[in-house]
């Protein structure tokens, strides 16, 4: 279960785990550019090792700070390397 947002809309500082049966649907399709991801959650999924900048910063890295202050905030992490 996740912590409850807080004042701001955001988590808790910290990567907060969850697991694939708390996703919604939208969180899987990947069919219109993450169009329907970002309309309801206001994010989209992204593998954490991945690039997200060519400094080279990971996107598990990149995502724990908020965009506009560069304050710390909190990520879902979701371990999807066994789904079978």
């Amino acid at each position: 279960m996740l912590p409850p947002f807080d004042e701001t809309g955001k988590l808790p500082q910290g990567i907060h785990q969850a697991t694939w049966e708390l996703l919604h649907p939208e969180l899987l399709d990947f069919s219109d550019g993450r169009a329907a991801q970002k309309a309801r959650y206001r994010g989209e999924l992204f593998p954490a090792e991945t690039l997200a900048e060519p400094a080279g910063t990971v996107f598990l890295d990149y995502f724990q700070r908020d965009r506009d202050t560069g304050l710390p905030k909190g990520i879902v992490a979701i371990d999807i390397g066994d789904r079978r």
